[in-house]
């Protein structure tokens, strides 16, 4: 209708209304009832106005095409004379995919429930851990929901946020119900806390239906602005839900936050509900480029895929994830403009007291990683979970492992190995104690 698509025209001059150049567009209805025409100035002290009109006139955009299309992709734009434009700029919205991308993905998501441990004792004691009949004897008082998950792969795994395991890491088995209704039982491989990552391994055999998802080392971040789609379970929904929004930040870091950030976030500005905790965060070409984690305000934070794809297929083996511990407790230095990190104390007896690291050195650089803020840190250590297995005799394990440390002490930059004990498998490390 005629008020429908001015409101539409006036909802979208108001977005423009911050640019630097005025635009101009029109969109074409199926009937014969003339375009809408938006324009749109930037408050310059001379000219301010957002204004709807029923016209053909038009401005020449031919040679201004790029500001608009990186703002509103596929309007149909107009010359002078009022003829469309041939050239196809994609849609306004999220892309179509995502619309049948849902049906594709529930199968793949899954809610994860603990259940009741005298319901877990007894289907060990039976044996019947391999038998998905079990689970249509629980009742509704035997499972608590905790989370969302994902499979991956073909090897019968399940990925999710080692967090909703903190009140449940000394239970072996769960429940898992996908979003195409299967039940499944399942057995916790492994997890890091440290790394917010958890592996659990499904003990039925799944037919494989709908989307594949998969986890690449290699995957890239997403940019800023691209559509991003959440397929996830919720704590009071008996469904699951998909939500679609765009990545607001690939790479963030937030303030009082730091304890709970164990590497840079994609930052998703999409609606985020409790319970979502562990949902894949899907592109438009399909591809997995994280796994939500956590809620900010309206936002929703994302570890990166290739992160969660590390450490993960290190749990599949049944390794744990165990990053080095300097034994130093961090804090910001330096200014706002050229942040640092300034070490603050040194345990005593620690092994970076013992490699020679001292109260007020700044630290430049770990194993080669240039760092600036104490999340640079944190990613740096963490990366080096995986090495706790390497090396050691008779197939035993190494407990410490060697880190190379960049400093400043006065003017004088100094290169210091440190030989670093590795954290306990079980334990929750806090990230601004290195």
């Amino acid at each position: 209708s005629a008020s429908a698509m001015h409101h539409f025209g006036r909802q979208i001059a108001a977005s423009a209304a911050t640019s630097a150049v005025a635009v101009s567009a029109a969109m074409q209805c199926s009937s014969p009832a003339p375009p809408i025409q938006f324009r749109s100035w930037r408050d310059d002290g001379r000219r301010q106005a957002s204004r709807v009109q029923c016209s053909v006139m038009c401005d020449d955009l031919v040679s201004k095409p790029a500001p608009f299309s990186a703002w509103f992709p596929g309007l149909a734009l107009l010359n002078r004379k009022g003829t469309t434009r041939t050239e196809a700029v994609g849609q306004l919205g999220p892309p179509s995919s995502f619309t049948t991308m849902f049906s594709e993905l529930r199968p793949s998501c899954a809610s994860v429930f603990a259940m009741a441990p005298e319901v877990a004792a007894s289907i060990v004691a039976g044996d019947h851990t391999g038998d998905a009949n079990v689970l249509d004897q629980l009742r509704h008082e035997d499972v608590r929901f905790i989370g969302s998950g994902f499979s991956y792969g073909s090897d019968g795994f399940l990925v999710t946020c080692a967090h909703l395991f903190e009140s449940h890491f000394a239970e072996r088995f769960f429940a898992v119900r996908f979003g195409d209704g299967a039940w499944c039982l399942a057995e916790l491989q492994g997890a890091s806390f440290a790394a917010d990552v958890a592996v659990l391994r499904l003990l039925c055999q799944r037919r494989a239906c709908g989307r594949v998802l998969f986890l690449s080392r290699d995957q890239i971040l997403p940019q800023q602005g691209d559509w991003v789609a959440v397929c996830g379970c919720t704590q009071h929904g008996t469904e699951s839900v998909g939500v679609v929004g765009v990545v607001s930040q690939p790479r963030q870091a937030l303030h009082g936050l730091a304890v709970d950030a164990p590497v840079h976030f994609v930052q998703v500005a999409l609606p985020t509900l409790p319970g979502m905790s562990g949902s894949p965060v899907v592109c438009s070409d399909g591809k997995v480029v994280g796994m939500l984690a956590k809620k900010f305000e309206e936002h929703g934070l994302a570890l990166p895929a290739a992160w969660v794809a590390v450490v993960a297929h290190h749990l599949e083996s049944g390794r744990a994830w165990c990053p080095p511990v300097l034994g130093l407790v961090l804090a910001p230095g330096g200014s706002p403009r050229e942040p640092r990190v300034v070490i603050r104390s040194v345990a005593r007896g620690c092994a970076a007291e013992i490699a020679g690291l001292q109260a007020g050195d700044e630290l430049l650089a770990v194993e080669g990683m240039q760092v600036a803020t104490m999340i640079d840190v944190q990613e740096a250590l963490l990366a080096l979970g995986g090495k706790w297995a390497v090396g050691g005799t008779g197939g035993a394990s190494s407990t410490s492992i060697a880190v190379q440390t960049c400093i400043l002490r006065g003017k004088r930059q100094l290169d210091i190995q440190v030989m670093a004990p590795l954290s306990p498998p079980s334990r929750l490390s806090a990230p601004s104690r290195s």
